[in-house]
């Protein structure tokens, strides 16, 4: 739910023609992200505030029934050839590279699905495939659960294919650090997933996946070869908020922060 202050953020860089020649997604931003190379702006936005608030699409008891409690099908497949139309056309012919982030269940590592790639949105619910919400998704057959556990943000895969600058979204504020999982939410991992012995072990370490390339982040940003963009009020949303009032709130408050430091993330982009 978070990933709504992204939306608010990537509406302001299309309304502004900023344009990146690649975007590298996890989880929500991968859901997000693909309206920005679509050059949709308020699409993301709308995803969060129909979807999001529809107490059909994500539902806990479908995790037993039909092995996830988000409607991936809905999101990804059937709204947006209905409701939420998407442009496909433009997604693929535009200029921007676009990759999602999952983790491999049966490596333990991150795993990139780029535009082209013929089972991309099953690679988009993959990577925002939430552990403990979700059974793995196949892609190619292979089973992949959130990416967010190995690969939270994709700065240095990013760099590896190439990248000099960097615009970094953020939905934590800054200094936000995660805790190690609680023995409980490790339990029910070990139920849930306990034929991917190496995943579970990456899980396990999620926290310091994240706190570690948060702080590669922040180092960055600090020293100018990257642009950090992080949310100036802590959000609030809980896992399945249902108030649209809310979400527009943390929609606008991403907004508002991306106009506030335009004219700083147009002179970084102009060095």
């Amino acid at each position: 739910m978070r990933g709504a202050y992204a939306a608010g953020v990537l509406d302001v860089l299309m309304e502004n023609e900023i344009w990146a020649e690649a975007v590298y997604g996890t989880s929500a931003g991968a859901l997000s992200g693909v309206n920005y190379v679509s050059r949709d702006k308020g699409r993301a936005a709308k995803v969060f505030l129909t979807l999001m608030t529809d107490g059909n699409f994500v539902k806990p008891i479908n995790l037993l029934l039909k092995g996830s409690a988000i409607d991936f099908t809905e999101m990804l497949y059937e709204a947006p050839k209905g409701k939420l139309p998407f442009d496909y056309e433009t997604f693929l012919s535009s200029p921007t590279e676009f990759f999602c982030c999952a983790t491999d269940c049966e490596s333990g590592g991150p795993a990139y699905f780029g535009k082209r790639d013929p089972d991309f949105w099953n690679g988009v619910a993959a990577s925002a495939s939430l552990p403990l919400a979700t059974q793995p998704t196949l892609v190619h057959g292979h089973p992949y659960l959130d990416g967010g556990v190995v690969d939270p943000v994709p700065l240095v895969k990013a760099f590896e294919d190439g990248a000099t600058k960097a615009i970094v979204i953020l939905t934590r504020s800054r200094g936000y650090r995660k805790q190690p999982l609680s023995s409980m939410r490790m339990t029910l991992a070990k139920t849930l997933y306990r034929k991917y012995p190496v995943f579970l072990q990456a899980y396990q370490r999620g926290a310091t996946f994240y706190n570690d390339e948060i702080n590669l982040v922040d180092r960055l940003a600090e020293e100018g070869k990257v642009f950090a963009i992080y949310p100036s009020i802590p959000p609030k949303l809980g896992h399945r908020e249902k108030d649209p009032a809310k979400i527009q709130e943390l929609i606008d408050e991403g907004a508002h922060d991306a106009l506030s430091c335009l004219p700083k993330l147009k002179e970084y982009l102009s060095k």
